[in-house]
């Protein structure tokens, strides 16, 4: 797995990327990428799911978005509102981008959330749909993110 952490002081950016040629990505285990935080705020994750959740329909990537809180104490209850963008990269042509936007209430009970259904594996996975780093043979993923409201009790 090859990561980067590129952040923007406004619009923090989660950069993901996974080399398709190791064992995981035949698994349905789920792969995490490189947590940031933005100014102490809240930590950001990305869940993916090469070959899909245990909720997906076959041949379909899930990716989803964690928020955690970065204080780090279990008894400290916390939401916060987040509008986001995942973005699969189409490095060939880059307005071909496969993503889906969403905003979001993340809190102490409910820190994922993102899309079981994706896109479907296949499509950024061959060799030919311009989604692969020919180098690395990765995927590149990415997480847009902006908090908009925060509590914490």
């Amino acid at each position: 797995m090859n990561a980067t952490t590129p952040a923007t002081d406004d619009h923090p950016t989660l950069p993901y990327s996974h080399n398709c040629s190791s064992s995981s990505t035949l698994s349905s285990s789920s792969l995490e990428s490189v947590t940031i935080e933005r100014r102490g705020e809240y930590a950001a994750v990305l869940l993916v799911y090469p070959k899909g959740d245990s909720q997906a329909l076959p041949g379909y990537t899930s990716i989803y978005l964690q928020i955690m809180d970065p204080r780090g104490t279990s008894s400290t209850k916390w939401d916060c509102f987040a509008s986001y963008r995942l973005t699969v990269i189409k490095l060939t042509e880059d307005s071909k981008s496969i993503h889906r936007d969403s905003r979001h209430i993340f809190s102490t009970k409910k820190k994922s959330h993102g899309w079981c259904d994706f896109t479907p594996s296949a499509v950024i996975l061959d060799a030919k749909s311009g989604f692969l780093v020919s180098d690395d043979c990765c995927v590149v993923i990415t997480a847009d993110i902006l908090i908009l409201n925060e509590i914490v009790v």
